[in-house]
């Protein structure tokens, strides 16, 4: 069975990262060991049964509404009320109900009944113990035909096989927490007003977060084109392309600091973009994820300031953020965007004494004696550092 081995364990790698694979993983093995039907089950100890976390079958039985029946395949199987079960499974490789039940158990005699409904016969299920300590199980049925039990061929080709499914499995459940983690990180990243983006040493974009993308779709200061940064100018274009390659060698220096940033002009007459290049260093972190597509040494983070952007940001917040009235915070958010008393008083129609008492009242609830000093407490909050409050 070497040949069949190989044939397994090379399909079996595959479901890490492709999850749909699992039932030609299990029709190989259920052609293997001459079986009807194959599952693999992830099992948890409960109060008074096991609890299947998760679970996969070969393509005939998933395709088979029968085997749905919550007596066979689900957590109100009687193999699952067995701790018996789950206790010989950490000394046991190989059960069968011989192994989990009294003669004459008559939940077992239903559970046969139901399994021949369906062709299912003699049964064996191969165990092994994960990380923590839920077991993993291979469950297999001859058809209800063959008379012959599972013996010491096919108990030689499941012992090879369970470590390495083993692995398969606790390699699942780290991708898919990998996956979790970026998809967070990339979601939260979105809700920073700073743009964000990670480029190879040629400029080459791998990802950018959501204010990146609205600074490089203005075509007026930085751009992709091709997938690769580029400037206003030549000249600029070749400055920004000299700063990342630069930054992603990784050396440090303090006398290197002014190096590290760069402001890009616009034939527009807009503001200058403000970059920022920061070097990753994978290696240095210990929690760097080394399976991101992508990611390595020669990694740069651009951080992208747009100073004429001012923070657009929602009166309510305002309001929960420093204890101010809707009216005062509306007159806060107009600061905030640049317009004057005069100007704030005449878009609403009231006194400029209005407006100015209505300014005394937010100086003393936000500690603050300027226009200024209030803007920057606002924009520095945590509301102003977000997009899309």
């Amino acid at each position: 069975m070497e040949r069949e081995l190989s044939d397994v364990l090379m399909n079996l790698y595959v479901c890490p990262t492709n999850r749909s694979h699992w039932p030609v993983v299990l029709d190989q093995v259920r052609r293997t060991v001459g079986a009807r039907c194959a599952a693999v089950q992830l099992l948890a100890s409960g109060h008074d049964r096991a609890n299947i976390k998760w679970a996969a079958k070969d393509s005939a039985a998933a395709a088979d509404p029968a085997h749905d029946d919550v007596f066979i395949s689900g957590n109100r199987n009687p193999r699952l009320r067995s701790h018996t079960g789950l206790r010989l499974r950490g000394s046991k490789m190989f059960l069968r109900d011989r192994d989990l039940f009294e003669k004459g158990n008559r939940e077992l005699a239903e559970l046969h009944k139901r399994l021949a409904d369906i062709g299912l016969g003699a049964f064996m299920s191969s165990g092994i113990r994960m990380p923590d300590d839920s077991v993993l199980v291979l469950a297999l049925h001859r058809d209800v035909n063959d008379g012959e039990d599972f013996g010491p061929v096919e108990e030689a080709f499941l012992a090879e096989v369970m470590p390495h499914l083993r692995r398969a499995i606790i390699l699942s459940d780290r991708l898919d927490r990998v996956e979790r983690d970026v998809s967070g990180l990339q979601q939260a990243a979105n809700h920073i007003r700073c743009g964000l983006v990670l480029c190879d040493a040629d400029a080459r974009i791998s990802w950018c977060n959501s204010a990146a993308r609205q600074i490089l779709a203005r075509r007026d200061r930085i751009w992709a084109r091709d997938g690769r940064l580029t400037a206003a100018s030549q000249q600029a274009t070749s400055d920004l392309r000299s700063l990342i390659a630069e930054a992603s060698s990784g050396e440090r220096d303090a006398k290197r600091i002014s190096r590290q940033y760069l402001l890009l002009g616009s034939p527009s007459g807009r503001m200058s973009l403000q970059v920022l290049a920061v070097p990753l260093d994978h290696a240095a972190d210990p929690g760097a994820c080394a399976h991101s597509p992508g990611t390595g040494h020669g990694q740069v983070m651009l951080l992208l300031g747009d100073p004429s952007m001012s923070p657009l940001l929602p009166t309510e917040v305002i309001a929960h953020l420093f204890g101010l009235s809707p009216t005062e915070s509306r007159l806060t958010a107009a600061m905030c965007r640049g317009l004057t008393v005069n100007e704030y008083a005449a878009s609403q129609g009231v006194s400029v004494g209005t407006a100015r008492y209505q300014l005394k009242q937010i100086f003393a609830k936000t500690q603050t004696t300027r226009q200024a000093d209030l803007v920057m407490r606002v924009c520095m909050s945590v509301a102003g550092q977000a997009i899309g409050c």
